[in-house]
Protein backbone atom coordinates (compact mmCIF):
# COMPACT_ATOMS: atom_id res chain seq x y z
CA UNK A 1 0.00 0.00 0.00
CA UNK A 2 2.97 2.35 0.33
CA UNK A 3 3.75 2.48 -3.25
CA UNK A 4 -0.21 4.14 -3.42
CA UNK A 5 0.39 5.95 -0.54
CA UNK A 6 3.91 7.94 -2.23
CA UNK A 7 1.68 7.88 -5.48
CA UNK A 8 -1.45 10.05 -4.45
CA UNK A 9 1.17 12.20 -2.00
CA UNK A 10 3.23 13.22 -5.12
CA UNK A 11 0.45 13.96 -6.89
CA UNK A 12 -2.02 15.88 -4.02
CA UNK A 13 1.55 17.49 -3.53
CA UNK A 14 1.55 19.12 -7.19
CA UNK A 15 -1.75 20.01 -6.76
CA UNK A 16 -2.02 21.27 -3.28
CA UNK A 17 1.22 23.85 -3.79
CA UNK A 18 -0.98 26.73 -2.47
CA UNK A 19 -1.01 25.65 0.78
CA UNK A 20 3.01 23.87 1.26
CA UNK A 21 3.88 27.14 3.26
CA UNK A 22 1.73 25.15 6.26
CA UNK A 23 5.10 22.35 6.46
CA UNK A 24 7.45 25.37 6.46
CA UNK A 25 10.24 23.88 9.36
CA UNK A 26 10.83 27.56 10.94
CA UNK A 27 7.51 26.63 13.20
CA UNK A 28 9.86 23.63 14.77
CA UNK A 29 13.22 25.80 15.16
CA UNK A 30 12.27 27.20 18.47
CA UNK A 31 11.59 23.96 19.96
CA UNK A 32 14.72 22.32 18.31
CA UNK A 33 16.47 25.50 19.73
CA UNK A 34 15.48 25.49 22.90
CA UNK A 35 15.95 21.50 23.31
CA UNK A 36 20.08 21.80 21.97
CA UNK A 37 20.51 24.82 24.59
CA UNK A 38 19.27 22.01 27.54
CA UNK A 39 21.23 19.34 26.31
CA UNK A 40 24.62 21.54 25.62
CA UNK A 41 24.79 21.93 29.78
CA UNK A 42 24.53 17.97 30.16
CA UNK A 43 27.41 15.83 29.34
CA UNK A 44 28.89 14.10 26.26
CA UNK A 45 26.52 10.78 26.52
CA UNK A 46 23.25 12.56 27.56
CA UNK A 47 24.50 15.07 24.88
CA UNK A 48 24.29 11.77 22.33
CA UNK A 49 21.15 10.38 23.64
CA UNK A 50 19.57 14.08 23.60
CA UNK A 51 20.23 14.26 19.40
CA UNK A 52 19.18 10.24 18.62
CA UNK A 53 16.54 9.60 20.57
CA UNK A 54 13.86 12.74 19.97
CA UNK A 55 13.70 11.04 16.01
CA UNK A 56 13.29 7.77 17.54
CA UNK A 57 10.34 8.26 20.18
CA UNK A 58 8.55 10.91 17.02
CA UNK A 59 9.02 8.14 14.58
CA UNK A 60 7.94 5.24 16.92
CA UNK A 61 4.62 7.79 17.85
CA UNK A 62 4.06 8.27 13.96
CA UNK A 63 4.34 4.55 13.46
CA UNK A 64 2.56 3.83 16.14
CA UNK A 65 -0.57 5.61 15.56
CA UNK A 66 -0.64 4.41 11.86
CA UNK A 67 -0.95 0.88 13.38
CA UNK A 68 -3.84 2.05 15.63
CA UNK A 69 -5.82 3.07 12.84
CA UNK A 70 -4.83 0.17 10.47
CA UNK A 71 -6.59 -1.94 12.60
CA UNK A 72 -9.94 0.27 12.71
CA UNK A 73 -9.61 0.27 9.25
CA UNK A 74 -7.31 0.31 6.23
CA UNK A 75 -8.78 3.57 4.97
CA UNK A 76 -8.07 5.38 7.85
CA UNK A 77 -4.30 4.61 7.61
CA UNK A 78 -4.22 4.99 4.50
CA UNK A 79 -5.34 8.77 4.71
CA UNK A 80 -3.45 8.85 7.50
CA UNK A 81 -0.05 7.67 5.67
CA UNK A 82 -0.65 10.50 3.11
CA UNK A 83 -1.17 13.37 5.22
CA UNK A 84 2.61 12.46 7.11
CA UNK A 85 3.96 11.94 3.75
CA UNK A 86 3.23 15.16 2.41
CA UNK A 87 4.10 16.79 5.75
CA UNK A 88 7.40 15.15 5.53
CA UNK A 89 8.42 16.22 2.25
CA UNK A 90 10.10 19.87 0.99
CA UNK A 91 8.81 22.04 2.72
CA UNK A 92 9.41 24.12 -0.63
CA UNK A 93 9.00 22.49 -3.51
CA UNK A 94 12.24 22.84 -5.99
CA UNK A 95 10.61 22.58 -8.84
CA UNK A 96 8.55 25.23 -8.20
CA UNK A 97 11.38 27.57 -6.93
CA UNK A 98 13.65 26.84 -10.12
CA UNK A 99 10.76 27.72 -12.08
CA UNK A 100 10.07 31.02 -10.01
CA UNK A 101 13.58 31.97 -10.97
CA UNK A 102 13.41 31.03 -14.67
CA UNK A 103 9.97 33.48 -14.57
CA UNK A 104 11.73 36.14 -12.68
CA UNK A 105 15.04 36.17 -14.76
CA UNK A 106 12.21 36.34 -18.08
CA UNK A 107 10.29 39.71 -16.28
CA UNK A 108 13.55 41.67 -15.55
CA UNK A 109 12.53 40.73 -11.64
CA UNK A 110 16.17 40.99 -10.36
CA UNK A 111 14.56 40.97 -6.87
CA UNK A 112 12.56 37.66 -7.01
CA UNK A 113 15.18 36.50 -9.03
CA UNK A 114 17.63 36.72 -5.65
CA UNK A 115 14.76 35.61 -3.43
CA UNK A 116 14.80 32.50 -5.46
CA UNK A 117 18.60 32.06 -5.46
CA UNK A 118 18.72 32.81 -1.70
CA UNK A 119 15.82 29.86 -0.95
CA UNK A 120 18.39 27.27 -2.80
CA UNK A 121 22.02 28.43 -1.99
CA UNK A 122 21.63 30.81 0.44
CA UNK A 123 22.91 33.66 -1.51
CA UNK A 124 25.01 33.90 -4.57
CA UNK A 125 28.52 35.35 -5.69
CA UNK A 126 27.82 34.45 -9.22
CA UNK A 127 27.52 37.29 -11.23
CA UNK A 128 27.30 35.49 -14.61
CA UNK A 129 23.80 34.47 -15.45
CA UNK A 130 25.00 31.06 -16.84
CA UNK A 131 27.08 30.29 -13.87
CA UNK A 132 24.47 31.08 -11.76
CA UNK A 133 22.32 29.33 -13.43
CA UNK A 134 24.32 26.40 -13.28
CA UNK A 135 24.65 27.26 -9.39
CA UNK A 136 20.85 26.88 -9.15
CA UNK A 137 20.70 23.38 -11.38
CA UNK A 138 23.27 22.06 -9.28
CA UNK A 139 21.83 22.87 -5.59
CA UNK A 140 18.01 21.97 -6.86
CA UNK A 141 19.92 18.53 -7.62
CA UNK A 142 21.60 18.39 -4.32
CA UNK A 143 18.74 19.33 -2.71
CA UNK A 144 16.39 17.09 -3.90
CA UNK A 145 17.72 14.14 -1.58
CA UNK A 146 16.66 15.77 1.80
CA UNK A 147 13.50 17.52 0.26
CA UNK A 148 12.21 14.42 -1.39
CA UNK A 149 13.30 11.18 -2.28
CA UNK A 150 14.87 10.30 1.00
CA UNK A 151 11.74 11.03 2.56
CA UNK A 152 9.94 8.49 0.07
CA UNK A 153 12.72 6.19 0.66
CA UNK A 154 12.02 5.51 4.31
CA UNK A 155 8.57 6.10 3.98
CA UNK A 156 8.95 3.61 1.32
CA UNK A 157 10.59 0.74 3.96
CA UNK A 158 9.11 1.64 7.13
CA UNK A 159 6.41 4.08 6.22
CA UNK A 160 4.97 7.04 8.66
CA UNK A 161 7.35 6.01 11.16
CA UNK A 162 10.39 6.10 8.80
CA UNK A 163 9.55 9.27 6.99
CA UNK A 164 9.26 11.12 10.25
CA UNK A 165 12.24 9.93 11.90
CA UNK A 166 14.26 11.80 8.74
CA UNK A 167 12.15 14.67 8.72
CA UNK A 168 12.91 15.13 12.43
CA UNK A 169 16.75 13.94 12.09
CA UNK A 170 17.27 16.66 9.25
CA UNK A 171 15.23 19.69 11.18
CA UNK A 172 17.55 19.02 14.04
CA UNK A 173 20.75 18.38 12.51
CA UNK A 174 20.00 21.81 10.70
CA UNK A 175 18.87 23.92 13.63
CA UNK A 176 22.02 22.27 15.73
CA UNK A 177 24.58 23.95 12.79
CA UNK A 178 23.09 27.01 14.09
CA UNK A 179 22.35 26.68 17.76
CA UNK A 180 25.26 24.79 19.26
CA UNK A 181 28.24 24.06 16.31
CA UNK A 182 30.75 21.23 17.13
CA UNK A 183 29.44 20.38 20.44
CA UNK A 184 28.58 16.71 21.49
CA UNK A 185 24.82 17.23 20.54
CA UNK A 186 25.40 18.76 17.46
CA UNK A 187 27.80 16.05 15.90
CA UNK A 188 25.26 13.10 17.75
CA UNK A 189 21.88 14.56 15.62
CA UNK A 190 24.71 15.09 12.77
CA UNK A 191 25.54 11.69 12.30
CA UNK A 192 22.13 10.68 12.86
CA UNK A 193 21.28 12.60 9.46
CA UNK A 194 23.87 11.49 7.74
CA UNK A 195 23.22 7.22 9.00
CA UNK A 196 19.94 8.01 7.53
CA UNK A 197 20.72 9.56 4.24
CA UNK A 198 23.40 7.41 3.56
CA UNK A 199 21.43 5.05 1.37
CA UNK A 200 19.08 7.18 -0.19
CA UNK A 201 21.86 9.50 -1.46
CA UNK A 202 23.87 7.31 -3.23
CA UNK A 203 20.82 5.29 -4.61
CA UNK A 204 19.68 9.02 -6.20
CA UNK A 205 23.33 9.68 -7.04
CA UNK A 206 23.06 6.42 -9.46
CA UNK A 207 19.26 7.45 -10.35
CA UNK A 208 21.34 10.26 -11.73
CA UNK A 209 23.25 8.54 -13.83
CA UNK A 210 20.31 6.58 -15.42
CA UNK A 211 18.27 9.79 -16.26
CA UNK A 212 21.10 11.60 -17.55
CA UNK A 213 24.60 11.32 -18.92
CA UNK A 214 25.21 8.00 -17.30
CA UNK A 215 29.02 7.32 -17.97
CA UNK A 216 30.40 10.80 -16.94
CA UNK A 217 27.88 10.65 -13.89
CA UNK A 218 29.11 7.30 -13.10
CA UNK A 219 32.90 7.86 -13.15
CA UNK A 220 31.97 11.61 -10.77
CA UNK A 221 30.61 9.17 -8.14
CA UNK A 222 33.23 7.05 -8.22
CA UNK A 223 36.11 9.83 -8.15
CA UNK A 224 34.21 11.21 -5.37
CA UNK A 225 35.08 8.53 -2.99
CA UNK A 226 39.16 8.87 -3.73
CA UNK A 227 39.44 9.31 -0.06
CA UNK A 228 36.52 7.42 1.28
CA UNK A 229 38.04 7.09 4.95
CA UNK A 230 37.67 10.43 5.68
CA UNK A 231 34.28 11.09 3.49
CA UNK A 232 32.31 8.10 3.78
CA UNK A 233 29.55 9.27 6.39
CA UNK A 234 30.37 12.82 5.94
CA UNK A 235 27.34 15.09 5.40
CA UNK A 236 28.65 17.71 3.61
CA UNK A 237 30.63 15.78 1.43
CA UNK A 238 28.32 16.36 -1.35
CA UNK A 239 28.32 13.07 -3.39
CA UNK A 240 24.90 14.50 -5.01
CA UNK A 241 27.07 17.73 -5.44
CA UNK A 242 29.58 15.93 -7.76
CA UNK A 243 26.93 13.17 -9.66
CA UNK A 244 24.48 16.39 -10.82
CA UNK A 245 27.43 18.49 -11.72
CA UNK A 246 28.56 15.62 -13.99
CA UNK A 247 25.21 14.82 -15.18
CA UNK A 248 24.91 18.18 -16.18
CA UNK A 249 27.95 18.27 -17.98
CA UNK A 250 26.50 17.89 -21.24
CA UNK A 251 24.17 20.83 -21.46
CA UNK A 252 26.45 22.52 -24.55
CA UNK A 253 27.21 26.85 -23.48
CA UNK A 254 25.72 28.43 -25.47
CA UNK A 255 23.49 32.01 -24.70
CA UNK A 256 20.92 30.23 -23.50
CA UNK A 257 23.00 28.06 -21.30
CA UNK A 258 20.94 29.41 -18.19
CA UNK A 259 17.29 28.25 -19.55
CA UNK A 260 19.00 24.47 -20.68
CA UNK A 261 20.08 23.60 -17.67
CA UNK A 262 17.93 24.72 -15.28
CA UNK A 263 15.14 22.40 -17.07
CA UNK A 264 17.45 19.89 -17.89
CA UNK A 265 18.00 19.76 -13.68
CA UNK A 266 14.01 20.13 -13.61
CA UNK A 267 13.63 17.22 -16.06
CA UNK A 268 16.68 15.11 -14.22
CA UNK A 269 14.30 14.92 -11.36
CA UNK A 270 11.53 14.41 -13.14
CA UNK A 271 12.99 11.35 -14.35
CA UNK A 272 14.04 10.13 -10.95
CA UNK A 273 10.68 10.35 -9.52
CA UNK A 274 9.58 8.26 -12.55
CA UNK A 275 12.28 5.34 -12.05
CA UNK A 276 11.92 5.59 -8.42
CA UNK A 277 8.21 4.91 -8.26
CA UNK A 278 8.74 2.42 -11.17
CA UNK A 279 10.78 0.63 -8.74
CA UNK A 280 9.07 0.75 -5.39
CA UNK A 281 5.93 -0.41 -7.45
CA UNK A 282 7.92 -3.44 -9.18
CA UNK A 283 8.79 -4.01 -5.92
CA UNK A 284 4.86 -3.96 -4.54
CA UNK A 285 4.14 -5.81 -6.77
CA UNK A 286 6.06 -8.94 -6.34
CA UNK A 287 5.35 -8.62 -2.72
CA UNK A 288 2.05 -8.88 -3.63
CA UNK A 289 2.60 -12.06 -5.48
CA UNK A 290 4.80 -13.78 -3.39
Amino acid sequence: MNFIVIFVALLLDQLLRPFEHLREHHRYEGVCAGWANVAAGWGRIPQVLAGIIPGFLLGFAAGAIGWGLALISPFFAFAYGILVLLLCLGPRDLITQVSTYLKARAAGDEALAAQAVRSLLGGSSQEDPAKLGRQVAEAALEHAADRLFAVIFWFALLGPLGAVLFRVADIMATRARVDCPGGAYARAVQALKSVLAWVPVHLLALTYALAGNFDETLQAIRNSYHDVKVHFLDPDFGVLAHAGRATLSAIKEDGNEEVAILHAAVDIIWRSVVIWLAVIGVVTLLGWLF
